[in-house]
């Protein structure tokens, strides 16, 4: 019974393997006694012994007016195998590069509060120090907001960034360019850099840009922030942040989170 079940696990049913093992045991036979030695109903005998056919393990030929099956050399079975691990071998070589077209490294999380605020702000200087150490940011965001959501965190970060030296450069609104321009420029790090639009970036948010991660910081009454971490989507938004840009007016003094 070991062989039926081996049969049964290289991808013959279960009344396939007993069917053709019977044949090889037997030889070229009629159908009955086939059916006496598998002790299967007649009816499926007889499709078992046409899926065997089809699969090129058996042949049919008549004797004295009589059907008779006859099995075929098992190395059909090994030929098959092989058939198989060649195209699982394509579709493997083809899926993984739907795979990385799709870029699996794609992660989206929503947190909240200071904590995950403060988190992602030093995983965002983190990444962009092993890089050219310039954290992008876009957003309407008055500075308050955001030194009153991060609270007792400020120092921390503020320490960090220095640590790390990073310049962080800011696309905002130029109604507000009076508050950055306090603030912003005259934090401790050198090279923070300010372009302003007279119109649009109104919202109270900051969208944070670095190497291999995107956050979106919305300062309600709870800040939110929703963190893509993908090395696509990242370099897709920095290279709209270059546009963005390109198109403001530099600031000459200011200040951000």
């Amino acid at each position: 019974m070991h062989h039926v079940n081996e049969l049964k696990e290289i991808g013959l049913s279960e009344h396939e393997a007993s069917v053709y093992y019977s044949l090889l045991k037997i030889g070229r036979t009629h159908a009955g006694p086939l059916i006496t030695a598998t002790a299967l109903h007649r009816q499926i005998v007889y499709q078992s012994l046409e899926k065997l056919e089809l699969r090129g393990l058996i042949s049919q030929g008549v004797l004295r007016g009589k059907k008779i099956f006859i099995p075929l050399d098992p190395i059909k079975l090994l030929q098959k195998a092989r058939d198989q691990v060649r195209r699982a071998g394509d579709l493997v070589k083809e899926l993984r590069t739907l795979n990385k077209a799709k870029d699996s490294s794609l992660i989206i999380t929503t947190k909240y509060g200071p904590e995950a605020l403060f988190e992602t702000l030093c995983e965002s200087a983190e990444r962009a120090a092993k890089v050219d150490s310039i954290v992008r940011i876009i957003g309407g965001a008055h500075g308050h907001l955001f030194f009153n959501a991060l609270g007792r965190y400020w120092p921390s970060y503020s320490r960090l960034v220095k640590e790390l030296n990073i310049k962080k450069y800011l696309i905002s609104s130029a109604k507000i360019e009076e508050e950055y321009k306090e603030n912003f420029l005259h934090e401790p790090q050198k090279g923070n850099r300010l372009r302003l639009f007279k119109q649009g970036i109104s919202a109270p948010s900051w969208t944070r840009i670095s190497p291999g991660l995107v956050s979106f910081e919305m300062y309600n009454d709870e800040v939110v922030v929703i963190q893509i971490r993908s090395e696509t989507y990242a370099q897709a938004y920095q290279e709209h942040f270059q546009l963005l840009w390109e198109m403001g007016t530099e600031a000459k003094q200011s200040s951000v989170g």
